[in-house]
């Protein structure tokens, strides 16, 4: 089967309303689900791990500590995306 844009789609799905939606929880394991996958390239798991991360900033308390939970699951499946949290930048 071939679903082409399907990650693009899935991220445009990420916003505020799925984290205010009233089946988040089945969403959010189906996310979990699909970007679970050692196939996936780093700066795809990045940019949700990210997304959730800005999302979550403006989503109910126990709607944020669930997509830490998920962005720490990702970041332990995928230890690639390791180095660009622990990125230091320099300041001139």
């Amino acid at each position: 089967l071939d679903y082409p844009d399907f990650f693009e789609k899935l991220y445009e799905l990420l916003d505020l309303n799925s984290f205010t939606a009233k089946h988040r929880s089945q969403f959010f394991e189906l996310l979990d689900r699909v970007l679970s996958s050692s196939h996936l390239a780093t700066y795809l798991v990045a940019a949700f791990a990210k997304k959730m991360a800005r999302l979550a900033l403006f989503s109910p308390p126990g709607t944020a500590m669930f997509a830490i939970v998920l962005i720490s699951n990702l970041l332990k499946k995928h230890p690639t995306c390791l180095h660009l949290v622990h990125h230091a930048t320099k300041i001139e």
